[in-house]
């Protein structure tokens, strides 16, 4: 009767840990609000993991019990990831499982931030922000897409002490490395400028770029991004009370911080 009773406790409590992971699983980091939040630039930096990564594989399956932007329906997701960078947080493993629900492209968009539907696929460099539930490896924020595009290549590693994430970001988002993709970066350069203001200050973005002229005007079509950059100055002394609000935590969303 004793064996019995302890089969049948182990049983509920396994059973209780399923139920358990099961409801984390399906658990989706989304609210109507997020819809008029804004591109939530500064906030994402929060996320208790930063990741540099490429993505190896894009899996879709079912969908969530609850809907995304304006009634759109929500697909979980599955990403392999390589890691290349952390920025942020813990991440052993440079392979990792990352999920999460997120409208399929193309979608509605959001009102504020300029935020689509994810439009994830095979080799593209991202910075992601994610965060852990359970034992699963979690997007930050579902719905949208939150991630980063890199587009200027491979820069080596930090070596002498660790640069804050953001600013490590707005480095790896502005200054041209190894093998960069300049038909993607150069389009994007003037947003990835605007971008890096709300991340780390207007005059920071300044001197880091002054830092890196030679990387960025000795590329093909690197004088048209210096000459952006050279109008983003002009502009630099107005744009500190841009970034004190949006750099405010209190308009932000819960990334898992």
């Amino acid at each position: 009767m004793q064996k019995f009773l302890f089969a049948s406790a182990v049983m509920m409590l396994a059973g209780c840990y399923a139920c358990r992971e099961r409801y984390l699983s399906d658990q989706v980091f989304y609210a109507p609000a997020d819809d008029d939040s804004g591109g939530q630039t500064w906030c994402r930096f929060s996320a208790p993991i930063i990741v540099v990564a490429t993505i190896l594989e894009v899996r879709f399956s079912g969908t969530a019990s609850v809907a995304g932007a304006y009634g759109t329906p929500l697909v979980r997701i599955d990403l392999r990831l390589e890691t290349e960078e952390v920025l942020w947080g813990q991440l052993r493993d440079k392979s990792a499982h990352v999920k999460g629900f997120v409208m399929r492209h193309p979608a509605p968009m959001s009102r504020k931030g300029n935020l689509k539907a994810p439009l994830f696929s095979h080799g593209q460099r991202r910075i992601f922000f994610l965060r852990r539930l359970g034992d699963e490896i979690r997007l930050a924020r579902d719905c949208y897409d939150y991630s980063i595009p890199l587009h200027t290549g491979r820069h080596l590693p930090v070596t002498t002490g660790s640069l804050p994430a953001r600013e490590r970001a707005v480095y790896l988002m502005t200054v041209p490395g190894d093998g960069a993709d300049l038909e993607e970066w150069l389009p994007r350069f003037g947003k990835y400028l605007n971008e890096g203001m709300l991340l780390i200050g207007p005059k920071a973005v300044e001197a880091l770029l002054i830092a890196h002229e030679r990387a960025v005007r000795q590329l093909p079509g690197g004088e048209k991004a210096w000459k952006d950059f050279q109008s983003f100055r002009m502009y630099v002394p107005r744009l500190d009370s841009t970034y004190a609000r949006e750099s405010d935590p209190a308009g932000c969303l819960d990334f898992g911080q």
